[in-house]
C-alpha cells in the first residue's frame, strides 16, 4: 500500500506531499495523522530552513474524504481541537500559541516559511492548509472552494477570520457564504494567491523560491517576523509598534545581525547561524 504523505528534505527545504492521488489527496483518518507528524517533524528539524507543501496528482487537496464525512453525518465526528483543548501533538513547540495547535493553523506558527504549491483544487480542509502556508504559489489548475454551506457544515479552524483579514470582507463573504469555486486567475486578483507558475514548473519553482529564503534570509528574523505578523491583526498600532520596539534590540544584538551587515558590507552571501 503506497504512503499517503511523502516527506523529503534536500538543501534545508521540507516537501511536504499529500499522496492520496487516486482520492484527490482528501484527507481521511490516516493522512490527517500524517500531515501532523509531517508539520511537527519539519517545524522541530535545526537542519529544516523552509517548507513547501503539495499535493500529489491533479489536486492540492479535495477537502475531507466523503467516508469521513459520512461517519460524522452519522454520529461518529472526528475529534476537534479548540484553543482550550489543543491536539496534544503540537506541543513541541512550546511557546506555539493555543489556537495554532491544530493541522490547519500550525503553518502560521512555525518559525520558519511555509508555502503552498496548490497544484489543483484546494477545497474544504485543503483551503484551510493552503490559507495557513506563508505563501500560496498556483497553477492554472488550481481553484480554491470553501464549500462548507453545500454540505450544511460551517468554515472551521477560524476559516472565516483567515480569509476576511487576508482578501477583505466583501470577497470573503463571497467565497464562504456561497460556497462557490474560486479559479486561479480570480484567486490571483482577489490576493489569494501569491503567484501563478505553469504546472510543470511548479513545484520547481516553489523549491527555488524557498531556497533563495534559505540561502538570503535570517532564520531568527523570519520567526520573529512571523510572530509580528500573527499579532498584528488584533493589535492596535500602538500595541503592535511597542512589540516591535521589543524585539529591536534583541535582534540588533544577535549573532544574525552581525553576520547580515558584514555579509552586505563585504558584498558576499551571509551565512547565518543555525540557532
Amino acid at each position: 500500500m503506497a504512503e499517503v504523505l511523502l516527506y523529503e528534505v534536500d538543501d534545508g527545504v521540507a516537501v511536504i506531499t499529500l499522496n492520496r492521488p487516486e482520492r484527490r489527496n482528501a484527507v481521511n483518518g490516516a493522512l490527517g495523522l500524517a500531515v501532523n507528524e509531517a508539520l511537527v517533524r519539519a517545524a522541530t528539524d535545526r537542519d529544516v530552513r523552509a517548507l513547501v507543501i503539495t499535493g500529489a496528482g491533479t489536486a492540492f487537496c479535495s477537502g475531507g474524504d466523503a467516508e469521513r464525512l459520512g461517519d460524522a453525518a452519522e454520529g461518529r465526528p472526528p475529534p476537534q481541537t479548540s484553543p482550550t483543548e489543543p491536539d496534544p501533538i503540537f506541543t513541541a513547540l512550546p511557546q506555539t500559541a493555543p489556537e495554532y495547535r491544530s493541522r490547519y493553523t500550525f503553518a502560521r506558527a512555525m518559525p520558519i516559511p511555509v508555502i503552498a504549491a496548490v497544484n489543483g483544487p484546494a477545497m474544504g480542509a485543503g483551503l484551510a492548509l493552503a490559507l495557513s502556508a506563508d505563501f500560496r504559489f498556483a497553477s492554472p489548475d488550481a481553484a480554491f472552494m470553501g464549500g462548507f454551506v453545500r454540505i450544511g457544515a460551517i468554515p472551521e479552524v477560524g476559516l472565516a477570520w483567515s480569509l476576511l483579514h487576508m482578501i477583505g470582507a466583501g470577497p470573503a463573504r463571497d467565497i464562504l457564504i456561497s460556497g462557490r469555486r474560486v479559479e486561479a486567475e480570480e484567486a490571483l486578483r482577489l490576493g489569494l494567491v501569491t503567484r501563478i507558475i505553469p504546472q510543470h514548473q511548479l513545484l520547481a519553482e516553489s523549491l527555488a523560491f524557498a531556497r533563495e529564503i534559505v540561502r538570503a534570509c535570517s532564520p531568527r528574523s523570519i520567526a520573529v517576523t512571523k510572530r509580528l505578523l500573527n499579532a498584528a491583526p488584533t493589535q492596535t498600532f500602538a500595541e503592535a509598534f511597542e512589540m516591535a520596539r521589543l524585539e529591536t534590540r534583541p535582534a540588533i544584538e544577535s549573532a544574525h545581525f552581525r553576520e547580515g551587515v558584514a555579509a552586505m558590507k563585504e558584498r558576499r552571501p551571509p551565512n547565518f547561524p543555525r540557532d
